[in-house]
């Protein structure tokens, strides 16, 4: 089960492609039989697309925030370490399998550690 918000059932409704098979995907850019290379190139550009249009709109709203996909994570990883469980994240992310939503937690975790570290050693770069 995912809870969706008015506003997301309604960009659905108006995007999404209906289909009887549940392996399909919800919207057309991927597809079945991509390679998993084609699939990352699709998704990057759309990624891209989005994070465009964004944009826009929060230029629009007057944010003085800058606003990208990249929020997602954030969202995320903000539930992570305020105790939410990893099955609740799964659920809330609209993951059909816990694995994917442990993978995508832990390659932010590791992000945040090379970070972390990075500011550690960063002083030898002054040098």
């Amino acid at each position: 089960m995912v809870s969706l918000k008015p506003e997301a059932k309604e960009i659905i409704k108006k995007w999404a492609i209906a289909s009887i098979d549940p392996e399909n995907y919800l919207f057309p850019h991927l597809k079945k039989g991509m390679t998993a290379e084609r699939q990352r190139e699709v998704y990057q550009q759309v990624t891209k697309n989005i994070n465009k249009y964004v944009k826009r709109i929060a230029k629009n709203l007057q944010l003085n925030k800058p606003v990208t996909t990249y929020f997602a994570h954030t969202f995320a990883t903000v539930l992570k370490r305020t105790g939410a469980s990893t099955e609740m994240i799964s659920e809330l992310l609209g993951h059909r399998d816990v694995k994917t939503t442990r993978s995508y937690l832990d390659n932010f975790e590791k992000e945040a550690i090379y970070k972390a570290t990075e500011a550690l050693t960063s002083f030898k770069k002054a040098n």
